[in-house]
């Protein structure tokens, strides 16, 4: 029993120093904010003032799923601001991933005390406090995933044949979904996993129907909703991605191996590792026999998480995986902890050998964290969560000078988090990652005709330009523009009049 209670202890307290390490990060500069934390806010700020799920310009936001923006909706009515709701939020479920994630090893191993090794890992290790600084959804997403996987291993069980699990899982399975469209994967993984479980192939249908029935109703209400509102289930307009699916996987699992290198590594390294990682997994799962099917849903979620990320980045545009291949972390980590159970048991390891290899992984965890724990602290996090636009002139201008008419910027997002000052991006030249041409020009011309010279305002960010956009001198050299202000970090720009 005391032996229990430490175990317990040991996962409580790896929970709180996450959520801890989160709040210590984001102190100073909050949450790290990027362009799709502003559409997440914004589809908050919607679903608040009854505008129900909507983009930055009012329209119906469908490229990006429901619950994290109703979660932080739901906390900025109890008062929060919208990144302090975002900041609360993803510390709380980091620490509710890390007693999931000691839940799960728990359950497959029986060793309580393994799953607190897990716990403390997943605690301190940097990827994940990363993670859990932005305001973005993969928190609350990886939580709902990996408790879907819970949920599938405790159906796996042959002395539990109960259909709460797959109902459950079903459900976690939607919640993921409903957070991260990319989380579709564990519908693949619930209908193999299922179609293992052990007694008759009637049972087997019967759960595979509760956990397709439970998952894909709330899924596919969601996508009729998008249909109904935009004509369009999960975004359009993308464009197709220039990578090759062999670059997709390479980048894929370099972003995998980039958790145990330096970022200095080359890339191949990187690559080479992270397929020695998922191999050492899948196949540590494979040689344990009989212990094989509790182990399923980590090792299918390996296989099928890592190949689902490349296979999106190949086929759409998408941004690069690091973020997108965060999911597959915790089931790592618990595959790992399995292996390396099995190999004590195997080879009659001293429980000492274990142990030295738990402290050999938290401590090369320390000095990493902490030193993004250090250069939050100084230099902030993401695109906007930094000094520069803390002490951005053109934005100060701006909240002087509010600004009427249409607003086209390289960078809408920060005027929409900053001022809340609704914005158009400017004309793209090809889609992200993509080399196909969008036709955006010709239609801002025309708006900025209609507009007239009092009507359109181009406020120009040099450092937030991207090479997928117009630059400057396109937009000049279609449009004749004037500044109107010029500052150390951006310009105000007009369309000129008669005369000038």
């Amino acid at each position: 029993m005391l032996r229990s209670r430490g175990a317990w202890a040991a996962v409580a307290g790896a929970a709180a120093v996450a959520v801890a390490l989160t709040l210590r990060a984001t102190a100073h500069y909050g949450p790290g904010a990027e362009p799709d934390s502003v559409t997440y806010l914004a589809a908050a700020h919607h679903l608040r003032s009854g505008g129900g799920f909507a983009d930055i310009d009012g329209s119906p936001l469908t490229l990006f799923p429901p619950l994290f923006p109703a979660a932080v909706a739901v906390l900025e009515w109890f008062g929060l601001a919208p990144l302090s709701a975002a900041r609360l939020l993803n510390a709380v479920m980091l620490g509710i991933l890390v007693v999931l994630a000691a839940v799960w090893a728990r359950r497959i191993s029986g060793s309580l005390w393994l799953g607190a090794v897990v716990a403390v890992v997943v605690a301190v290790a940097t990827p994940m406090v990363t993670m859990a600084s932005d305001a973005l959804s993969e928190p609350v997403g990886i939580v709902a995933l990996v408790a879907c996987l819970l949920f599938l291993t405790e159906a796996l069980r042959p002395d539990d044949h109960r259909l709460r699990w797959p109902v459950l899982a079903g459900l976690a399975a939607a919640a993921a979904c409903l957070t991260r469209y990319a989380s579709i994967v564990l519908f693949p993984v619930g209908v193999a996993a299922l179609l293992a479980q052990p007694g008759a192939w009637r049972a087997r249908i019967r759960s595979l129907a509760m956990f397709l029935g439970a998952g894909g109703i709330p899924l596919a209400a969601w996508l009729a909703r998008n249909m109904a509102a935009a004509g369009n289930a999960t975004g359009d307009g993308r464009g197709t991605s220039a990578l090759g699916l062999l670059t997709s996987l390479k980048l894929t699992l370099a972003s995998v191996g980039a958790w145990v290198l330096p970022s200095t590594a080359p890339v191949v390294l990187q690559a080479a590792v992270g397929a020695a990682l998922c191999s050492a997994v899948v196949g540590g799962w494979w040689l344990s026999g009989a212990a094989r099917r509790p182990g399923l849903p980590v090792a299918l979620f390996v296989v099928l998480g890592v190949g689902s990320v490349a296979w999106f980045e190949w086929r759409m545009a998408i941004d690069p995986p690091p973020r997108f291949v965060l999911p597959v972390f915790v089931p790592l980590v618990v595959g790992a902890a399995l292996v390396a159970a099995e190999a004590q048991r195997r080879w009659s390891w001293r429980p000492g050998v274990t142990a030295l290899l738990v402290s050999a992984v938290v401590v090369a965890s320390v000095p990493g964290v902490t030193i993004f724990e250090r250069q939050a602290a100084q230099e902030g996090l993401l695109d906007y969560s930094t000094p520069a636009w803390r002490s951005s002139p053109t934005l100060a201008y701006l909240r002087a000078h509010p600004l009427r008419g249409t607003v086209a910027s390289d960078d809408p997002y920060v005027l929409d988090l900053d001022l809340g000052l609704p914005a158009e991006q400017t004309p793209a030249r090809t889609y992200w990652a993509s080399n196909e041409t969008t036709g955006e020009l010709p239609p801002f011309v025309e708006q900025a005709a209609r507009a007239g010279a009092a009507g359109l305002s181009v406020v120009w960010f040099p450092r937030s330009y991207q090479s997928f956009l117009y630059s400057l001198a396109d937009l000049e050299r279609a449009v004749c523009l004037r500044v109107e202000q010029h500052f150390a970090d951006g310009d105000l720009l007009r369309p000129c009049t008669a005369g000038t």
